[in-house]
């Protein structure tokens, strides 16, 4: 595993959501994600087969 600081290199401007992996197993996946506030239209239903997040 790579140490960094998850706050270094995000870009200015971004067209879409950023998403990069910070580790990767089997049974885990911690991700990186940069947002500038995107949204899906109204009405919209995003199902994934992840089933939980966090925030931080």
């Amino acid at each position: 595993m790579k140490k960094g600081n998850i706050f270094a290199n995000i870009p200015k401007t971004l067209n879409k959501e950023l998403f990069e992996d910070i580790l990767k197993t089997k049974n885990l996946r911690i991700e990186r994600i940069v947002s500038d506030g995107y949204s899906s239209y109204k009405g919209f239903w995003y199902d994934q087969p992840e089933r939980w997040g966090r925030c931080m």
